[in-house]
C-alpha cells in the first residue's frame, strides 16, 4: 500500500511539475508574441516614412540632399528594427523546438526574453519619432527667394542696408522651424538647414572686377561661365547661410520650448543647373533662375 501511495504521489507531483512548466512555457511565448506583433507595427511604420519621403522627392516638394538626410535617420531606425527582430526570432524558434528547449537552460531563456522586454519597452519613444518623422514630411516645403533682395548685381555678400532685410525675409521661416520642433520637445532632434543658390546663363565681363575676384577665389585661369556662375551661387550661398545662421542661433537662445535642438547648416552653389526641372521655358538671362531655395528639416536623433 506504501508503494502504491509513494508512486501515485510521485506521478501527481511530475504531472504538476509539467503542467507548471507548460504554463511558464505559453506565458513566455505569448511575451514573445506580443513583442513580435508590436515589433511589426514599428516596420510597417518604417516602410510607411520611407515611402513617403521617396513621394515626397518624386513630387519636387523636398531636395535630393534633404531626402538623403531623412532617409539616413529612416536606416538608422531600420537597423536597430532588425536587430530586434532577429533576436525574436532566435527565441522563438528556441522555445517552439522541445529538442532544443530540452537542451537550453531557463535561465537563458529568460535573460533573452527580458533583454528584449528592455528593448520594446522603449517602444513609445519611437512611435513618437516616427510620428515625427512623417509630420515633418507631410508639412516639407521650400522658401524660395530672389537673388535681387540681397544682392547687388554681381555681388555675394549681403550690404550692410540689406541685412534687416534679409532677416525678415528668414523671419516664418525660422518660426517654422522652432514651432515645429516645440510639438516634439521630449524628444531629442536634429535641425537642418539647406540654402542652394542658383544663377541664370549670363556670361561675365573677362575686365571685370568680379571675373579677377573669382578667378582669384577659383585659384584658376581661363574659367568657364558654367564654373564661373557656380561659383558665385555657392559664395551668395553660402553668405545667405551665415546670415540664417546667426538669426536662428538668435532667437533659439533662451527659447526653451523647442527642447533638445542640435543645428546643422549646408549651402551649396548649383549655378546654372535649372532649379525646377518641371519648368521647360526657362531662358539663358532668366530672372527665374536667379533664385534661393531654403528647406529645413528635424529629425529625431
Amino acid at each position: 500500500m506504501k508503494i502504491q501511495f509513494w508512486l501515485f504521489a510521485a506521478a501527481l507531483c511530475a504531472a504538476t511539475a509539467s503542467c507548471t512548466g507548460n504554463r511558464k512555457l505559453q506565458n513566455i511565448q505569448q511575451e514573445v508574441s506580443d513583442i513580435s506583433e508590436q515589433q511589426r507595427r514599428e516596420a510597417e511604420k518604417i516602410r510607411d516614412v520611407r515611402l513617403l519621403n521617396d513621394t515626397k522627392l518624386r513630387e519636387k516638394k523636398t531636395d535630393s540632399l534633404v531626402h538623403e538626410i531623412v532617409d539616413m535617420t529612416i536606416d538608422n531606425f531600420a537597423v536597430e528594427a532588425g536587430s530586434r527582430i532577429a533576436a525574436i526570432k532566435r527565441l522563438d524558434s528556441l522555445i517552439s523546438d522541445k529538442h532544443s528547449l530540452r537542451n537550453t537552460s531557463r535561465k537563458n531563456i529568460r535573460a533573452q526574453l527580458d533583454s528584449l522586454i528592455a528593448l520594446n519597452r522603449d517602444s513609445t519613444r519611437r512611435l513618437a519619432a516616427f510620428r515625427m518623422l512623417e509630420d515633418g514630411l507631410n508639412n516639407t516645403s521650400y522658401s524660395l527667394f530672389k537673388l535681387a533682395a540681397f544682392f547687388g548685381p554681381g555681388k555675394y555678400s549681403i550690404p550692410q542696408g540689406k541685412e534687416t532685410a534679409a532677416d525678415s525675409a528668414f523671419a516664418p521661416l525660422i518660426d517654422s522651424l522652432i514651432s515645429f520642433s516645440s510639438k516634439y520637445p521630449q524628444l531629442p532632434k536634429k535641425a537642418t538647414l539647406v540654402i542652394l543658390g542658383y544663377a541664370d546663363g549670363t556670361g561675365f565681363d573677362p575686365n571685370s572686377n568680379l571675373y579677377v575676384e573669382l578667378e582669384r577665389l577659383m585659384n584658376k585661369k581661363n574659367l568657364s561661365k558654367q564654373e564661373m556662375n557656380k561659383k558665385l551661387s555657392d559664395l551668395r550661398a553660402q553668405s545667405l547661410l551665415r546670415q540664417l545662421k546667426k538669426q536662428l542661433e538668435s532667437k533659439l537662445a533662451g527659447n526653451n520650448t523647442a527642447g533638445v535642438l542640435e543645428v546643422s547648416f549646408i549651402g551649396q552653389g548649383r549655378g546654372e543647373v535649372y532649379p525646377f526641372p518641371f519648368i521647360n521655358d526657362y531662358k539663358e538671362e532668366d530672372e527665374r533662375r536667379r533664385i534661393v531655395l531654403c528647406y529645413w528639416t528635424v529629425l529625431p536623433v
